[in-house]
């Protein structure tokens, strides 16, 4: 009984890409100067890269960044007057673990924009 959450642990241990313990590679297209974007360049997680929207799709297809996260233009302003703007990320499915990482970071990210 007591072996089970050893056992379990173990083997999830085996299945987690190495690649998820590395920082997590981002592109960026942000229509202006943004805050989104400096707070996602200052976390210890990502390596963040601002782009063009083309840049950012070549990038994405060739698996060298985990996602591409595009900035409105009005997203804060949007963000402090307490709507909800639409953030689109497009996401590499395949490094699940890192992309469960990078939503929360994100998620973090905006709430601190809103306070």
């Amino acid at each position: 009984m007591l072996l089970t959450p050893v056992l379990i642990f173990q083997v999830m241990q085996r299945t987690v890409d190495k690649q998820d313990f590395k920082k997590i590679p981002v592109a960026v297209v942000s229509q202006a100067d943004s805050g989104l974007l400096r707070t996602l360049s200052s976390d210890e997680h990502l390596e963040v890269t601002p782009l063009s929207s083309e840049q950012a799709s070549e990038r994405l297809k060739a698996r060298q960044v985990v996602a591409v996260i595009q900035i409105p233009a009005d997203f804060e302003k949007e963000v402090q007057a307490g709507s909800f703007p639409i953030l689109q990320m497009d996401l590499d499915d395949s490094k699940a673990t890192s992309v469960a990482l990078l939503r929360q970071i994100v998620r973090g990210c905006c709430q601190d924009l809103a306070s």
